[in-house]
């Protein structure tokens, strides 16, 4: 076409508007989804030269998971909204998620050379290039995307991004830099799956397996994660559909974005007040958010909206341990374990083959000072394929207490395998095989721990030592580290 003809039709295009981007089929979708789709779609039919209504339409398609349609309907709104370069970043997104990423590469820089001060688009544009295979435009965005903290209210430190440069540092071979960079953004956000995974990483390539192998564990599954996104509001307001939003919900929880979490169950809340699963959500992101006893009367309404559900009275036995585990007032700590003990037996009559609840009435017993209950209950959880993370922790500490060696050992090895490379896994291995007298098997795990370089580690691996030199030689008793009974010490927290 020639070149006069085609700024001719866009000018005509641009005069009469676009017509609105619209989905092929509508069959299997969730009815909410496509009534307020067809809302947007009105707007723009209403208005064909709005770009803002363009706009929106593609968000309500974004926040839905209709990506096709999403990017038509914001490629019209840049054509409508030149000076509007946000448009170009969501373009750009979208064009990730349908594959296009060589496409999704231009829009996303094309954004990022408008809004520097934007650390989100910094940082996809950052993934793209990584993707494509450009380390050195990677680099150079995720460093952007770092610069632009400093621009941010109350100049903010993501750890998202920090994980972001460490996968470019490990791409170039740079595999100490990816640790640094991955142990910062651990100290800001600790738990942060990627960052675990990275370094993990990281460290099979420098020959740390030990330690790798535990953050690989801590790390899996991963997926990158990027800053916030300041059109994330918009997203959620356009969110429609109970099972997309209770699974957005949880993803935002699982990334540690509990207060972002807490704004979208609201928004399903709003109009299911009554809906016990999102209840228990919400309540699930108070906890997170420091709120104990605002989580703990959320859970007793779910249950009196519904007194089925083992799930309600576990997560309540859990908020109740917890909390108990903060108070000084030996009345009030008393009453909440009690509920706890209560709230876990009622779990169980409903759940009797839920390893879960057995884990938490077994919880609730050692806290209430039943310890050779707890033990029992312990290991039906076991035996009922319990996946806790700290059961074998927790029978390890019960048998030592009730004199049950062979069991002790046998679940402080089972913890360390659980938990490879974790330190404190392998201290209470060490602890175990000293507490049975078994110096040559604790020198061995002992150095395992030291191989760790861990330095919280530094003084219990000097004092086992001096332990063991003391006992192989005839000399007075020594007090050492071995595992006590426990009948004087504060239990854990689950």
């Amino acid at each position: 076409m020639p070149l006069f003809a085609l700024h001719l039709c866009l000018a005509l295009c641009l005069q009469d508007g676009f017509p609105p981007a619209r989905l092929l089929s509508t069959e299997g979708m969730d009815p909410e989804v496509v009534a307020h789709i067809e809302e947007c779609v009105a707007a723009v039919e209403a208005a064909p030269t709005d770009g803002e209504a363009h706009a929106q339409l593609g968000l309500a398609y974004e926040a839905n998971t209709c990506f096709e349609p999403a990017a038509e309907s914001y490629r019209h709104a840049i054509a409508l909204l030149p000076d509007k370069p946000e448009w170009r970043y969501r373009l750009g997104k979208v064009l990730v998620e349908i594959g296009d990423v060589e496409a999704a590469e231009k829009e996303l820089a094309a954004a990022a050379a408008k809004l520097k001060s934007t650390p989100v688009i910094q940082a996809r544009l950052g993934a793209a290039r990584l993707e494509l295979g450009d380390i050195e435009g990677a680099e150079e965005a995720w460093q952007a995307a770092i610069t632009a903290e400093a621009k941010q209210p109350g100049q903010p430190m993501f750890p998202e991004s920090r994980v972001g440069l460490a996968s470019v540092r490990y791409e170039q071979g740079r595999y100490q830099d990816a640790i640094d960079l991955c142990e910062k953004a651990l100290t800001v956000r600790p738990g942060y799956r990627h960052a675990h995974y990275i370094l993990a990483m990281s460290l099979f390539e420098l020959g740390q397996d030990e330690r790798a192998e535990r953050e690989l564990s801590l790390g899996m599954p991963a997926w990158p994660e990027f800053p916030p996104d300041p059109h994330g509001p918009l997203l959620a307001s356009h969110a429609r559909g109970y099972q997309n939003a209770m699974m957005g919900v949880e993803n935002l929880l699982m990334a540690g974005r509990a207060q972002e979490a807490l704004t979208r169950v609201e928004t399903v809340l709003s109009k299911r007040p009554d809906d016990v699963l999102a209840l228990i959500l919400k309540a699930r992101c108070l906890e997170r958010l420091g709120r104990a006893n605002e989580a703990i009367d959320l859970y007793r309404h779910c249950e009196t909206l519904d007194g089925s559900r083992a799930d309600t009275k576990v997560f309540l036995t859990i908020a109740l341990l917890n909390r108990a585990a903060t108070i000084t007032d030996a009345e009030q700590r008393g009453a909440l374990l009690q509920e706890a003990l209560t709230k876990s037996r009622e779990a169980l009559a409903i759940a009797p083959r839920q390893g879960r609840a057995h884990f938490y009435y077994g919880f609730a017993l050692l806290a209430n000072g039943d310890g050779q209950n707890a033990f029992a209950e312990m290991n039906q959880a076991l035996r009922l394929g319990c996946d806790e993370p700290a059961l074998y922790a927790q029978l390890t500490q019960l048998a030592a207490k009730l004199g049950q060696m062979r069991e002790m050992i046998q679940f402080a090895g089972r913890n360390a395998k659980a938990h490879p490379g974790d330190p404190g896994a392998l201290q209470l291995l060490i602890q175990a095989y000293l507490t049975d007298n078994r110096f040559d098997e604790a020198e061995a795990v002992l150095a395992r721990l030291e191989s760790l370089n861990e330095p919280a580690m530094t003084q219990f691996i000097a004092s086992v030592k001096q332990f063991i030199s003391a006992k192989r030689v005839p000399a007075p008793p020594q007090s050492g580290p071995p595992i006590d009974d426990g009948k004087d010490k504060k239990e854990e927290r689950p």
